[in-house]
């Protein structure tokens, strides 16, 4: 405290309790605008221009503000940026097919097998060129070349080598171009797809005492179950999000319903996005099922237990069914049918369980086809 040693005027200054205004760092922006491509809506942290033109296509032309406005920030010195590329709600994606090898005659698949698609929306998809390369063409393996055209020669930007659509291989095309390509993305096209199958786990079926759900299904129940070999994993159902009004065709979807919805946001895996569960109604085959879609045919859905899958008649022992797909042929005899030659023998590789896998030959030449649909799908070995 100062001392007044005589009178007159003296300044004071006496704390007021607040702190100065602090200068805030200038170092960090961010650019809202259009862009040649990159991800829409989406706010990305870039350290240098040269991540601007790897990821967002650089500077389009003399009236690209945003391009313009970041290769400024950082030729002034500047740092991090935020970029967010904003574009119409028509921009769509560019995208091409590729039809696959027929069956039957080697000829080419009627719908397509491979889907490549531009990483995002916007015109600049349409100036990407994709090659597919067979070095073997005995092989199983492809080369995917992804370039553009200048002065009307393809120039090459990245390149993609023995790649494989089965899923098991380190090489799985889908695994490797959709994570390290910075212009496309793989997609299944609808002849590929028709090719998964479906594993399926049926529940037990409900009697009239277990149908009343609304009075039976009062607290919330877990189910442990593992899909596709992805680890075992626990979903809760809780009634109390439920909507169950004592129908049990209603209450029975709903909870079928709420266990797809727990199981689909266990992961971004197509296993769990493509996971299915329908409560099946009808007399006396109240039931629910539980369907995993796989490429291969290798799904599996294991159920673990819990007091929702005893409740829901999904027995813990009960492994998973592997249905094939619809067969709409002519005539199994047909060539047509992808059977090239009737007369050969077909072998058939399945594994059960945990059992190594058996090999099962089927005597075509031996099953006397006669060119009836259904008397010939139900023939077996030896003409029987």
């Amino acid at each position: 405290m100062p001392s007044y040693l005589h009178p007159g005027v003296y300044v004071e200054e006496i704390p007021s309790g607040s702190k100065p205004i602090e200068g805030v760092s200038t170092s960090v922006t961010a650019f809202v605008g259009d862009a040649r491509r990159g991800p829409i809506g989406v706010a990305n942290l870039i350290g240098k221009f040269d991540d601007y033109v790897k990821d967002y296509g650089g500077i389009a032309s003399e009236d690209d503000h945003m391009g313009l406005a970041i290769q400024s920030f950082y030729l002034n010195g500047g740092g991090a940026a935020y970029i967010c590329r904003l574009a119409g709600n028509a921009s769509k994606v560019a995208t091409i097919d590729f039809l696959g090898e027929g069956l039957a005659d080697g000829g080419p698949t009627a719908s397509p097998v491979l889907v490549v698609n531009a990483k995002n929306e916007g015109e600049w998809g349409n100036g990407i060129y994709v090659q597919i390369v067979k070095p073997d063409i005995n092989s199983l393996t492809f080369d995917l070349n992804v370039g553009h055209l200048e002065n009307g020669e393809f120039k090459l930007d990245e390149s993609f080598s023995g790649l494989s659509l089965r899923e098991n291989d380190d090489n799985y095309a889908f695994n490797i171009v959709n994570e390290y390509s910075t212009y496309v993305l793989l997609g299944l096209g609808q002849n590929a797809e028709s090719n998964y199958q479906a594993a399926k786990i049926v529940g037990g079926r409900l009697d009239s005492a277990n149908l009343d759900f609304k009075a039976k299904f009062l607290a919330p129940k877990s189910m442990s179950l593992e899909i596709n070999g992805l680890g075992l994993k626990l979903i809760n159902i809780d009634p109390a999000s439920l909507i169950l009004n004592g129908d049990h065709t209603h209450d029975g979807q709903a909870i079928a319903d709420a266990i797809e919805s727990a199981v689909n946001v266990l992961g971004t895996d197509p296993a769990y996005q493509s996971f299915v569960c329908e409560y099946n109604e009808g007399g006396p085959q109240d039931r629910f099922v539980l369907t995993s879609i796989k490429q291969d045919s290798n799904a599996t859905i294991q159920v673990y237990g819990g007091d929702l899958a005893q409740f829901l008649h999904l027995d813990p022992e009960q492994k998973a069914v592997l249905e094939g797909s619809d067969v709409t042929l002519t005539d199994f005899n047909d060539s047509s049918s992808g059977l090239p030659n009737p007369k050969t023998s077909k072998d058939l590789i399945i594994k059960i369980d945990n059992y190594p896998e058996s090999t099962i030959t089927l005597d075509v030449a031996a099953l006397g086809l006669d060119g009836n649909n259904e008397n010939d799908g139900e023939k077996k070995d030896g003409g029987a």
